[in-house]
């Protein structure tokens, strides 16, 4: 994965790969360096992205001084606990997100904007592989997780070619039910107060 300029990634691709595999080989770490909303916290996170002819992989890599995990209900509130998430757009009908807590629980969804969602199935959110690595606390908790999505996840794009695609994304870190909430993201968002679903603030992704 190489990093263009900011806000800008060429995903690396791969040949398919297991994902526990890949989550010890993963390389190119980006990090989440957007406090945007200036909120205190001892939060680093950092992720990785690659793709093959049938999937995208997702590493994210997370020190936090608490960690949450309350939600185990698919579609749930992940968002309320330890979060990573990405946001991604393939063209303006709309962009997808996808929301997993510490412990793996997944959150997928999509629509043009925050307020008009369609969550995607349990059986389809099921499909994606996510291996979530248990805390190990050492001055602050530390944790990782990793997800392999097949291409027909994305329901509303379907038989898309990936290979030079350039599309729209954001990556995230937050946890807005935690002792200090927090709200990071990899591209900064221009809101006067936290707003995650903004894809006039998404960096540039080519596959």
């Amino acid at each position: 994965m190489e990093i263009i300029a900011d806000a800008f990634l060429k995903v690396e691709k791969i040949e398919e790969i297991d994902l526990a595999a890949w989550m010890k080989s993963a390389k190119a770490f980006i990090g989440l360096d957007h406090n945007n909303w200036n909120f205190e916290n001892q939060v680093t996170t950092s992720f990785s992205l690659a793709h093959d002819p049938q999937h995208l992989y997702l590493h994210f890599d997370v020190l936090e001084p608490e960690v949450r995990m309350h939600t185990t209900t698919i579609n749930g509130p992940v968002w309320e606990d330890s979060c990573v998430e990405c946001f991604l757009m393939f063209d303006k009908t709309g962009y997808y997100n996808l929301e997993i807590n510490a412990g793996g629980t997944m959150l997928m969804a999509f629509g043009p904007n925050r307020d008009q969602r369609t969550f995607l199935s349990k059986a389809d959110i099921e499909k994606i592989e996510v291996l979530a690595l248990a805390p190990e606390q050492q001055d602050l908790f530390h944790w990782q997780l990793a997800v392999k999505i097949p291409k027909g996840t994305f329901k509303h794009h379907q038989n898309m070619d990936w290979q030079g695609k350039i599309g729209k994304a954001n990556f995230y870190k937050c946890g807005d039910a935690l002792k200090f909430p927090h709200f990071l993201s990899w591209s900064k968002v221009n809101t006067t107060t936290p707003n995650f679903h903004v894809p006039t603030s998404f960096g540039t992704v080519k596959f």
